[in-house]
């Protein structure tokens, strides 16, 4: 075979692997109904490259979370609202019908409040109160973010209060992974003061790489998919957390999509690549091989 034949195959291979495989990605989310509902997951604590920790393109973002069969996703950069609009765009861009939620990550040493579904940059300078007061006037969500022990001093009256929404239930950031007995503590003082049932439980990555989005993420049961819907099924706590292919924390959502095949099926992490992409990629790469042994 000549060299040029299959440089040119290999070539061929290769973008046409690469093709299906991006064409895979941005393939619509799975539909799944229930009770005459659509079960839609999204991942509600992210970060992208307005977040001076985060290494996130937003095309990564939408990409990935296509790959994770999300429907929705909700940026929350670090005291900027401006992420959602940015990732809007590019989905725009893109040709993408994902929903993209505008929120923020209000951070402070003193707390970390995720504002899920507010319309501008809640100031980090306000008190909590009135942080909390603010997101609400928006017509947003209060959630508090990974509550380990150095931030329960303050939430704890917030949630006495009932100002505070939710609470993130799971976040499978790496550097969180030794504080989540503090958040199980925080989480025992709640339910012993009757007030974990008032909080919508979330399930998010905080993801500030491409790889970890959508590791955990909330679902909900919604009538459409569009930012109102979605957040009225939070205040409605009609959903669960999906973490590692199972659903938990609120009942008795979580105990009835367990017992759905199709809901389980679509919170299986990642999508695989389509066969004809792994198929068209192995001869591309057996096209290399061979034209590396002819230049030998």
């Amino acid at each position: 075979m000549r060299p040029l034949f299959l440089v040119a195959l290999t070539a061929a291979a290769l973008l046409a692997s690469l093709a299906l495989s991006l064409a895979y990605d941005t393939r619509a989310p799975d539909v799944v109904l229930v009770d005459g509902l659509r079960l839609v997951c999204g991942d509600q604590h992210t970060h992208q490259y307005l977040s001076f920790d985060a290494r996130v393109h937003p095309m990564d973002v939408l990409y990935t979370i296509r790959r994770q069969n999300n429907d929705f996703i909700t940026l929350t950069d670090h005291n900027t609202a401006l992420g959602g609009d940015l990732v809007r765009a590019w989905a725009g861009l893109l040709g993408l019908d994902t929903l993209v939620i505008t929120g923020e990550e209000v951070t402070t040493s003193s707390w970390h409040i995720g504002a899920l579904g507010i319309q501008t940059t809640v100031s980090r300078w306000l008190t909590l109160n009135e942080t909390l007061d603010e997101i609400h006037r928006q017509g947003g969500i209060a959630v508090a973010n990974h509550p380990t022990r150095k931030f329960h001093q303050n939430l704890l009256p917030a949630f006495e209060s009932g100002k505070i929404d939710g609470l993130e239930w799971v976040n499978t950031a790496p550097y969180y992974e030794g504080k989540h007995p503090e958040v199980q503590e925080f989480i025992a003082i709640l339910e012993s003061r009757g007030l974990l049932d008032r909080a919508v439980k979330i399930g998010t990555s905080d993801s500030h790489f491409a790889d970890s989005l959508g590791q955990a993420t909330t679902c909900l049961l919604v009538p459409r998919l569009d930012r109102d819907s979605v957040l009225q099924a939070m205040r409605e706590r009609r959903g669960a957390v999906a973490w590692q292919g199972k659903f938990q924390a609120q009942e008795p959502w979580a105990t009835r999509l367990n017992q759905n095949p199709e809901a389980l099926a679509k919170i299986q992490f990642g999508r695989p690549i389509p066969p004809q992409a792994a198929g068209l990629l192995f001869l591309g790469l057996m096209g290399a091989a061979l034209f590396l042994r002819k230049v030998e």
